[in-house]
């Protein structure tokens, strides 16, 4: 498939996602966020103790009814905020009915844990690991058409992430996505690839899927997110996790 133009062919959404006196992307849920923040502070000054103790309990509860095989354990998982002066862009992709409709999408996200941008783009026909391709591609060229110099790319695709750090053998032919991905990695900027699981990338999954619902071909640029978006990126803002079962290294 060819490649998006930079300069044309992007929707910018706005009109009905615009919310909170059109306050910019990331400060709409963050307004909220703040008032929240403010309600748990002191909730936790009366019970924080009380609180942090029932918590513990119930988390050791919880894995010991789990079961866990002796080469399994818990771990949890979220999203993790990027170090000073860095963006961590989120990528994932969608499939569906067999890989007759894909898409992809992500965000942009800073140090304080704000989202200034995010995107999704309906693709056609093509597998799991293509649409995460293109995902981590598109993310990429709308982080170096913005200027950012400071980048790291976080994905829940494993194999990808080996793919375009040469960390393993590609058999056949190596796909055109692929070279496109690596050549970005040579340009004059710092780029860091980071592996995560499906857990602490909800909201890039969400617009991956949201991609599928899309009647146009084009990349969407969102300067909002949707209201159904806003619930997973303020459980990333407040360092939210979710459990996961984690096969332990011999």
């Amino acid at each position: 498939m060819e490649r998006p133009s930079s300069n044309s062919n992007l929707y910018v959404v706005g009109g009905p996602w615009s919310h909170f006196n059109q306050l910019p992307w990331g400060l709409a849920y963050l307004s909220y966020a703040l008032v929240v923040g403010m309600m748990m502070r002191l909730f936790f000054m009366c019970f924080g103790t009380d609180l942090l103790l029932c918590r513990a309990t119930e988390l050791s509860s919880f894995n010991q009814r789990q079961h866990i095989p002796q080469n399994q354990e818990i771990v949890y998982i979220g999203w993790k905020k990027p170090q000073d002066g860095r963006v961590k862009l989120n990528c994932d992709g969608a499939c569906k009915e067999l890989g007759e409709t894909a898409g992809c999408g992500g965000l942009f996200r800073v140090s304080d844990g704000r989202s200034i941008k995010g995107f999704s783009r309906k693709i056609g026909a093509c597998d799991a690991l293509h649409a995460e391709m293109w995902g981590m591609y598109l993310g990429m060229d709308i982080a170096w058409m913005d200027g950012l110099s400071h980048l790291i790319v976080e994905s829940d695709s494993k194999v990808l992430i080996n793919m375009v750090t040469n960390k393993c053998n590609i058999k056949g032919h190596t796909p055109s996505l692929i070279w496109r991905i690596q050549e970005f990695m040579q340009k004059d900027w710092q780029i860091r690839f980071v592996h995560t699981w499906r857990e602490g990338n909800r909201s890039a999954d969400w617009l991956a899927n949201f991609s599928l619902t899309s009647s146009s071909w084009n990349p969407v640029i969102m300067e909002s997110p949707p209201s159904e978006l806003r619930r997973l990126l303020f459980d990333d803002f407040s360092g939210a996790c979710m459990s996961r079962s984690v096969g332990l290294i011999p």
